[in-house]
């Protein structure tokens, strides 16, 4: 700071109009473009130095996720102007909507770096949370030939709100299906470990939207042919999600083991001790790190020589540096042989070495496999049944979103 703000004098005399405040080069990696553990606003002293020595306009980002925390950057007096980049991916209608008052529709970034993961693929420009990112065009060009007919949408998670909310785009009466009492699927899971804030901002903005477009929602009812019959549908949408993978591990049904979903949704709790969490991907890293800041001695075990398969670096490289504060151990390419009452037996990938991960709990987070328990009886009963998500195929919700609104622009065009 002591150098910038000089610098910004000395260009504010030789004529500039405009600064616009960063911080960070790509070699910092999480300081210029921040994952989703960053609070919005964490560098806005850096804006407010600036716009204390020049009497030009100052732009600002700020990791803004939220029109509200915008509106607080105004009035504090830290920028003039406010930047959003990824919050403009994740919904290019940002400021409409909050020009309207409809700040809560407003589609919300969350971090996830996948827009930077798919330049870096050198493919076009993708978004987590609005699927349309990068083919606008394309996705403008459909047929809206809906004419007001019913279509059933099984399942009211992330891929179940987009399918509706494009089938009703298109003209057609969706109607939502969901067996718990809230819509949001595997989100109302996904929200609950430590700096995950804003996914449950990101699946309020979706039961909105879903609010807003006068889409027919119907909780605590779980479909089956003759529920899905009562509303004559053209077709359905099967949107079910999965369900945990539960290895057959010598040891996987003793007591002192339980499924990351058990844990995330509290229908089980973790006994007193140490805990040991098989699966380094997403939900594993997120379960052990909520374990970690309680205070907890953490294990996590996985397979691959890295975890966190399929993060942008920078999000793994974030985590890492986070959980080193933290009496967690990360062991990489370590195969569970079994897991027994104090702890998992595991074999080295690299020498075939046996050792054992001592811990009082074990918590599965293998992945997921497909539930679509209904689809044979749909296909029966329907010309014109749809899969979409993890019900089709277990993956990110980038994936599942993506494939939804795939489906539902093609569906009877």
């Amino acid at each position: 700071m002591e150098q910038t703000v000089p610098i910004a004098k000395a260009l504010e005399e030789c004529g500039i109009d405009v600064i616009n405040v960063s911080s960070g080069i790509y070699e910092s990696s999480t300081t210029i473009v921040e994952p989703s553990s960053y609070p919005q606003g964490w560098k806005k002293h850096l804006a407010k130095a600036i716009k204390e020595a020049v009497s030009i306009p100052v732009i600002a980002v700020n990791n803004i996720k939220d029109p509200s925390v915008a509106e607080a950057l105004l009035e504090e007096g830290i920028c003039d102007y406010i930047g959003l980049a990824r919050a403009s991916l994740a919904d290019p209608e940002f400021m409409k909507k909050t020009k309207e008052g409809r700040a809560d529709e407003v589609n919300r970034c969350i971090g996830c770096l996948n827009c930077f993961g798919s330049i870096g693929q050198l493919g076009h420009i993708k978004c987590t949370v609005n699927p349309r990112c990068g083919r606008e065009v394309e996705f403008s060009q459909y047929e809206k030939n809906g004419n007001n007919r019913p279509v059933a949408v099984i399942g009211g998670g992330p891929a179940g709100m987009e399918a509706a909310l494009t089938l009703k785009s298109r003209g057609f009466a969706p109607v939502i299906f969901e067996k718990c009492d809230v819509l949001g699927g595997q989100l109302n899971l996904a929200d609950k470990p430590v700096l995950k804030d804003k996914l449950g901002a990101y699946k309020d903005s979706l039961i909105a939207r879903v609010k807003a477009a006068g889409i027919e929602v119907r909780l605590n009812c779980e479909a089956d042919v003759d529920t899905v019959k009562s509303i004559n549908p053209v077709g359905v949408f099967l949107t079910t999600g999965g369900t945990p993978i539960v290895p057959a591990f010598d040891g996987v049904n003793g007591d002192n083991v339980i499924t990351a979903e058990e844990f995330l949704s509290g229908a089980k709790t973790v006994k007193e001790g140490s805990v040991a969490v098989i699966g380094g991907g997403n939900t594993g890293m997120e379960v052990a790190e909520t374990l970690a800041y309680d205070g907890r001695k953490v294990s996590l075990i996985e397979m691959m020589d890295e975890i966190g398969r399929g993060l942008y670096r920078s999000v793994l490289v974030d985590y890492q540096i986070r959980v080193a504060k933290f009496d967690e151990t990360i062991c990489t390419g370590q195969k569970v042989l079994s897991i027994d009452a104090t702890g998992v037996n595991v074999e080295s990938t690299k020498n075939q070495t046996t050792s054992h991960i001592d811990a009082d709990n074990v918590i599965l987070a293998i992945g997921v496999k497909s539930e679509n328990s209904l689809l044979a009886p749909l296909k029966e009963a329907f010309d014109e049944v749809v899969v979409v998500g993890d019900a089709a195929r277990p993956g990110r919700i980038m994936e599942a979103s993506l494939d939804a609104v795939n489906r539902a622009y093609g569906f009877l065009a």
